[in-house]
């Protein structure tokens, strides 16, 4: 029976695993925007009755939970924090669909992601990591609500994409598991049983989603329509993500991402933001780019002889572990770029997030810069 069962779950996984993963809620593209989320097709259009719980309730203890017997002993691992196990970790590529067909984030469940997880090997006496906890949603909101600008009943219908989304997230949490089997097979039914939880959270998220969309107006759509994704001044390329796909918003994480985005371009100065943290990257004819993170306050020269791409991190929310408030200065006659951070009142800050409602975690990672 083990083994029937875990036919089942690979069969069940493997059709999320084959899917593409279109916004097949409505897939209407509208400037940066490409308003919708994907389907989980084995759950629409796949019938296993052994394997899939349709209805399942979050009051139902998960396989892992359940499953009883020596070979089944739990072992959860920081090297098992897989979206697959912690759905709530598959949030960002999910999300990333509703400004993109072609999101930035690696898809979480590919056949690879399925085989590494159900058959990597932990220690059987590690404590389990504390659940993730669910990141992005309220950023989603705030990027929809800044471009689409609602209007009248379209603030009641942003309200209630706002409250989706965070449902949406305390539903992954409260699904998370409190052990990990060891056993692949019983690990194969844990990961179906989270894949069914991730679709029922995005089934909360799909209707006031698309209602928003509805409602759009012919000057909201073509506001959207029109917006650009880069600028260029002269030798000087500003755009928010990279260069090589302005629409697709991949982070610039390091050096190989960052000489990807300057083949894209002919600009010598590339100036980017997204990551939320300031580095700089140069790179010489025929050599890899090599990066460096900036002194604050040093005008770091960007010699004319190399190409050259800057994160000028973030005033509203640095990741770089320093809570200080981060801009720079470019100055395009000395051809310099300097790092500046302004230590502002954290505190006062984290009390108005939590004053107008929004998650607390907002708050609390204001002190951590991160």
């Amino acid at each position: 029976m083990r083994k029937i069962s875990a036919l089942v779950a690979i069969a069940a996984l493997a059709a999320v695993a084959s899917s593409p993963s279109p916004s097949a809620a409505f897939g209407l593209r509208i400037g940066p925007f490409h308003l919708g989320i994907p389907f989980f097709g084995y759950r629409h259009r796949h019938h296993v009755p052994h394997g899939l719980r349709d209805e399942a309730s979050l009051k139902t203890a998960p396989p892992s939970q359940r499953a009883a017997g020596p070979q089944a002993a739990p072992a959860p691992s920081q090297g098992l924090m897989s979206p697959l196990l912690y759905p709530v970790l598959a949030l960002p590529a999910v999300y990333d669909e509703i400004f993109s067909q072609s999101p930035s984030a690696p898809w979480p469940f590919s056949y690879d992601a399925i085989l590494q997880t159900a058959f990597a090997r932990t220690a059987a006496d590690q404590n389990g990591p504390a659940c993730p906890q669910p990141s992005r949603q309220s950023a989603v909101f705030e990027r929809i609500r800044a471009e689409i600008r609602p209007t009248g009943n379209q603030l009641q219908q942003s309200q209630k994409l706002a409250g989706a989304l965070g449902f949406a997230a305390d539903y992954l949490t409260k699904a998370c598991p409190s052990e990990i089997p060891q056993d692949p097979a019983a690990r194969l039914q844990l990961m179906e049983w989270q894949v069914e939880k991730l679709a029922e959270a995005l089934d909360f998220v799909r209707p006031p989603l698309q209602e928003l969309e509805q409602s759009l107006n012919d000057a909201q759509r073509a506001f959207l329509a029109a917006l650009p994704l880069t600028h260029r001044e002269g030798h000087r390329l500003y755009v928010h993500a990279n260069a090589w796909a302005p629409a697709h918003w991949g982070y610039i994480q390091g050096p190989i991402e960052a000489e990807l985005s300057l083949r894209r371009t002919d600009a010598r100065i590339t100036i980017c933001g997204h990551t939320h943290i300031p580095a700089i990257y140069g790179m010489s004819p025929a050599k890899p780019a090599v990066g460096h993170t900036p002194a604050i306050g040093v005008a770091v020269p960007l010699l004319r002889s190399r190409h050259w791409l800057c994160t000028i991190g973030a005033v509203g929310q640095p990741r770089d572990g320093n809570p200080a408030a981060a801009y720079a200065l470019l100055d395009d006659v000395s051809d310099t770029l300097t790092t500046v951070r302004v230590p502002y009142d954290v505190e006062s800050a984290a009390q108005k997030i939590v004053a107008a409602g929004l998650p607390p975690r907002l708050a609390a990672r204001l002190h951590l810069g991160r």
